[in-house]
């Protein structure tokens, strides 16, 4: 047996009425740990397999609705990165990029595009960053920056969220709730700057 499988059998069978979180990639694959621990004889009841995603939408979501922000589909991605690539480098383009317009001129870049400002979101780099890296080239950094900020202004202006907005939502809410929790519990430095609760 799969070492993760026993141990969360034996989780299972320990605690089987508390809840169980497993965080997996993708809900087919939760399916599978599933169905791999009946196969085994285990009751799996309580035992909640999601993705981060998920898990992060689930603790952000309140917060998104009340600031009129709805989740974007990811297939969009790659149409935001084409119109904002025709705006900024198109016919009637607002800027003159040269890095820009290399990239509306391949006309299906947006789907690469799209994957590479997604990841640069997640990783919580902005626009004023990017075009301040020194170590990516005056002309490459210049137009991300420029492409990334339009992707911003156009999410929202259509008020929408990606990903990277629902993760950093997540943890502003983690971190709210952290901070609520250390301020119920009474906390004294202790000699030596250890710190303990009271």
């Amino acid at each position: 047996m799969d070492p993760f499988i026993a141990q969360l059998a034996a989780l299972c069978r320990a605690e089987p009425m508390r809840a169980k979180w497993v965080l997996v990639p993708s809900h087919a694959m939760g399916r599978m740990i599933g169905e791999r621990l009946v196969r085994e004889g285990t009751n799996w009841v309580n035992l909640r397999c999601t993705t981060p995603y998920a898990l992060a939408f689930r603790m952000a979501g309140p917060a998104l609705a009340s600031g009129g922000l709805r989740p974007m589909h990811p297939s969009r991605g790659a149409v935001i990165v084409d119109e904002c690539l025709a705006t900024l480098a198109g016919p009637d383009a607002v800027t003159d990029e040269p890095y820009l317009r290399t990239l509306y001129a391949l006309g299906s870049a947006g789907a690469s595009v799209w994957r590479t400002l997604a990841e640069l979101r997640m990783a919580g780099i902005e626009a004023h960053a990017l075009e301040e890296a020194e170590e990516i080239p005056l002309e490459k950094r210049c137009g991300l920056g420029a492409l990334l900020r339009a992707v911003d202004d156009w999410l929202r202006a259509a008020g929408e969220c990606d990903q990277a907005t629902v993760f950093a939502e997540a943890l502003t809410w983690r971190l709210a709730r952290l901070c609520r929790s250390a301020r119920q519990t009474r906390v004294r430095l202790a000699p030596r700057g250890v710190a303990t609760e009271t």
